[in-house]
C-alpha cells in the first residue's frame, strides 16, 4: 500500500512540474507576444510619426516652391541692348532698348519677318536672347518657370488639342477638375464663342470637339479663350484675329483689352486699324526696333 502511495504521488509530483513547466512556457510565450505586439505598436507609431514628418517636409517645400514662383510679379519689364541670333551672320532682333510698364496695351506692328513674333517669344520665355538682359521688375534674367506664372501667351501657330471644350480652354485633364464656371462662361463670351451651338456646363465636359470642322478664325478664338482663362500679369498674343472680318476682330480686340485692363498686353497686329486701341505702337523692321 505504501509503495503503491509513493508511485502515486511521484507521478503527481512530475504531472505537477510538468504542469508548472508547461505554465512557464505559456507566460514565456505570452511575454514574448506582448513584447512583439510592443514593438510592433511603437514600429507604426514611428511610422505615423514619419508619415506626418514626409507631409510636413512636403508641405514645406510645396509652399517654397511656390512662394519662389510667385515672387515675381510685373511692374515693368526692361530690355536692354538685347538680341537674338541665328547665326553669326544673321540677327534676327538687334539690340532692342524697351521698357514698358504694368498696364500698358502695346501693339507690335512691321512686315512679316521683321522679328514680331520672336520679340514676343523672349517675353513668354519661348526663346532666350543671345545676348543683352531682360528685367521682370528687378529680377533679371527670369527663369522660364517665372514667366510661366506671370505670363499668358497665345502664338501665331494656334492649335486645339484633342478632347471637349473645357479641355481646350483650361488645358486641365485630371480626374478631380475644379471648374471656375463663371470665369470659363466669361472667356468664351469675350473670344465669341457663339460657333459652337451651345456651351451649356454639360456640353462642355462631354461631347469632344470635331477638331477637323473649325475654321482658322473659330481655332483662334478657342485659343484666345485659353490665353484669358490663365491668371496672369501679363498677356501675349501673335496675331490673334488674322484668320477673321474686321467687325468681329475689332469685337474681340476691345473684349481682350477691356478683360485685361489691370494688366500689361502686348498684341503683334497685322491691320492698321486697329491701333487705335493701344496707348503704344511699336514698330519692328529688320529687327530692329523703332518707336
Amino acid at each position: 500500500f505504501f509503495s503503491s502511495r509513493r508511485r502515486h504521488t511521484r507521478c503527481l509530483s512530475d504531472w505537477s512540474s510538468d504542469v508548472c513547466s508547461s505554465d512557464l512556457r505559456l507566460q514565456s510565450s505570452v511575454a514574448l507576444l506582448n513584447a512583439s505586439i510592443g514593438i510592433s505598436e511603437v514600429s507604426l507609431a514611428l511610422n505615423r510619426e514619419l508619415i506626418e514628418l514626409s507631409k510636413t517636409e512636403l508641405a514645406e517645400e510645396l509652399h517654397s516652391i511656390s512662394f519662389t514662383s510667385n515672387e515675381v510679379s510685373i511692374d515693368f519689364i526692361e530690355l536692354s541692348e538685347l538680341s537674338y541670333a541665328v547665326s553669326d551672320d544673321f540677327k534676327v532682333l538687334n539690340q532692342i532698348n524697351l521698357t514698358l510698364q504694368k498696364k500698358d496695351k502695346i501693339a507690335i506692328v512691321g512686315p512679316s519677318g521683321s522679328g514680331k513674333s520672336t520679340l514676343l517669344e523672349i517675353f513668354a520665355g519661348s526663346k532666350i536672347a543671345t545676348s543683352g538682359s531682360y528685367v521682370i521688375s528687378n529680377h533679371r534674367s527670369p527663369t522660364l518657370e517665372d514667366l510661366q506664372h506671370i505670363i499668358s501667351y497665345c502664338p501665331q501657330k494656334k492649335n486645339l488639342v484633342s478632347g471637349n471644350l473645357y479641355q481646350n480652354i483650361t488645358l486641365d485633364f485630371s480626374e478631380k477638375q475644379v471648374v471656375e464656371f463663371n470665369k470659363l462662361h466669361r472667356v468664351l463670351d469675350i473670344a465669341c464663342i457663339n460657333f459652337i451651338t451651345a456651351y451649356s456646363d454639360k456640353d462642355l465636359f462631354f461631347d469632344n470637339l470635331d477638331l477637323d470642322k473649325f475654321s482658322g478664325g473659330e481655332i483662334s478664338r478657342i485659343c484666345i479663350a485659353r490665353t484669358l482663362y490663365k491668371n496672369a500679369d501679363c498677356y501675349l498674343f501673335d496675331e490673334p484675329t488674322s484668320a477673321m472680318d474686321s467687325n468681329l476682330s475689332n469685337l474681340i480686340l476691345t473684349n481682350i483689352l477691356d478683360y485685361c485692363r489691370d494688366s500689361l498686353v502686348l498684341v503683334s497686329v497685322h491691320d492698321v486699324n486697329l491701333l487705335k486701341y493701344f496707348n503704344k505702337t511699336l514698330k519692328v523692321e529688320g529687327g530692329i526696333l523703332l518707336n
